[in-house]
């Protein structure tokens, strides 16, 4: 989708510059792809420089750098420990330098869902409980993480305190959800 709207913008910028349509929406889809594959390998490239001892070689994991925001992991098979894994996370922390805190901060949340599925702990949550409590766990687990990070390793970043009062919002909400038991569940 993102493609053919740079296409068809380019195409149009490039009509109204007195070229033609068809070079510019060349150039535009071209351009998008190539920014696309460009920003996924740095994504990638990151995670391996910065967890490289937290990324499980059982998996493969698709790293997408997107235009949502924050991150979000996700398996199409949840019951397979072995399953390939994609994980997004949003551009702009790649490109953007006061963003580089968000970076760190939203691969290191992403990798505990990661571990969850690559360990098969995610299908037991799920099979245990349901869907939501299964959220709410590896939510909760993910944001303890960021928690911890956040008061304990990057106590100098800018706006740090704002950070630590979110992830301790975060992580005081699914606690107070999460479903008895659930820490025995190795």
């Amino acid at each position: 989708m993102k493609t053919a709207s740079s296409a068809v913008l380019g195409g149009t910028i490039s009509e109204i510059g007195g070229g033609k349509f068809a070079n510019g929406a060349v150039t535009g889809a071209y351009s998008m792809l190539f920014n696309d594959i460009i920003h996924n390998r740095m994504l990638k490239n990151y995670a391996k420089q910065h967890f490289k001892t937290r990324l499980p070689s059982n998996v493969k994991i698709t790293w997408i750098a997107s235009n949502r925001s924050g991150g979000l992991t996700l398996s199409n098979n949840i019951n397979n420990k072995n399953n390939n894994l994609t994980v997004y996370v949003s551009s702009s922390y790649l490109t953007d330098p006061d963003n580089a805190g968000m970076l760190y901060d939203t691969v290191d949340h992403e990798l505990v869902h990661v571990g969850d599925y690559s360990s098969g702990r995610a299908a037991l949550y799920r099979n245990i409980y349901d869907a939501g409590d299964q959220e709410t766990i590896m939510e909760y687990k993910a944001y303890s993480e960021n928690l911890w990070y956040n008061t304990h390793i990057d106590t100098n970043r800018s706006g740090h305190s704002q950070y630590v009062q979110y992830y301790r919002k975060q992580v005081n909400t699914y606690k107070a959800d999460l479903p008895r038991g659930w820490s025995s569940i190795k």
